[in-house]
């Protein structure tokens, strides 16, 4: 079964933002247990209130891969999408991709 034009980019959208509603529920829960607290306080000399901030646990290290998954499917529904329009021109689509950077 050939797949029709753009269901292979389609499919990699979905999947991109599969992983984006996974790195939103991971993000709440690391967000549900306080990670980080502030601080107002005043200078004693100049009476200034500064903010500062303190860390209680850090960033969890899986949520960059999430991310980094979503990301990654989002590109490749790029170049899928560049494949299937030199294809649907009737070319060869050998080495073709979508040029980022």
């Amino acid at each position: 079964m050939v797949p029709r034009p753009f269901e292979g980019s389609m499919l990699k959208v979905e999947r991109g933002f599969k992983h984006f509603e996974e790195l939103k529920s991971e993000i709440d829960k690391y967000i549900a247990r306080d990670p980080a607290a502030a601080f107002v306080r005043r200078h004693k000399e100049t009476g200034e209130y500064r903010i500062s901030f303190s860390r209680r646990e850090d960033v969890p290290a899986h949520l960059t891969t999430i991310f980094g998954d979503a990301i990654h499917n989002l590109r490749v529904a790029l170049d899928l999408m560049a494949n299937d329009l030199v294809a649907l021109a009737g070319v060869t689509p050998k080495g073709v991709y979508f040029p980022f950077a």
